[in-house]
């Protein structure tokens, strides 16, 4: 989908690397249990994945510290939650057949749970400052988002309710898209729009990082 809509891969910047260090950090805090939660050493966790991409010590440290607050507040947040965490960084990959076309689908999703009316969640974290999340309404029309969806209906089968969740971790404010049948026929319907697209089209490759074969 990046190649698709002409998105080009970000460069290095203090942003990303922070967003990198709160992704691992938080991919470790899933792999305690939840009652050793609130006596985790969250400065110690958040060190063992700290990110490099900053422009000095000093910057470092200023990120650092909000690191370690937006962890001390997710584990507040989360540690009375009683959903089970299935799995964090899931790698969602699956081929289908789109019109005769085979077409190979995957994407990684930050947390996969269970909640006790057997709802599947499949959570997207996000890192900007700003806290702006989309609306419900504009997820659930946007292919990307649709595809994890789709993803997670095929890797998990007994799960027919599935809802995808972008969740902010810097404020903790969340938006949520539960597809009914109007907006799944639809975002099929866009998707199959979008293969064909490809298929007929001098869809060159473009270099770029988010793909294994490039020097990057």
């Amino acid at each position: 989908m990046r190649h698709v809509n002409k998105i080009s891969a970000s460069a290095n910047s203090s942003a990303l690397s922070f967003g990198r260090s709160l992704h691992a950090a938080l991919d470790a805090l899933h792999h305690q249990d939840k009652e050793q939660w609130p006596a985790a050493n969250l400065s110690l966790l958040l060190a063992r994945h700290w990110d490099k991409g900053f422009a000095n010590e000093c910057e470092s440290k200023v990120y650092f510290d909000r690191g370690r607050e937006v962890l001390r507040r997710y584990v507040d947040e989360m540690i009375s939650s009683p959903e089970q965490t299935l799995g964090t960084e899931v790698y969602m990959m699956h081929v289908v057949n789109v019109s005769g076309l085979h077409v190979k689908l995957g994407c990684k999703a930050d947390r996969v749970s269970l909640h006790s009316n057997r709802l599947l969640e499949v959570v997207d974290y996000k890192t900007n400052s700003s806290g702006k999340l989309p609306t419900s309404e504009s997820l659930a029309y946007d292919l990307p988002t649709f595809l994890y969806y789709l993803l997670a209906r095929i890797t998990y089968p007994e799960f027919t309710s599935i809802k995808i969740t972008f969740l902010n971790v810097i404020t903790m404010a969340k938006v949520e898209v539960k597809y009914n049948q109007p907006q799944i026929a639809a975002n099929k319907k866009a998707f199959i729009s979008v293969v064909q697209e490809i298929a007929t089209s001098g869809f060159g490759a473009r270099p770029c990082e988010a793909c294994a074969w490039c020097a990057f």
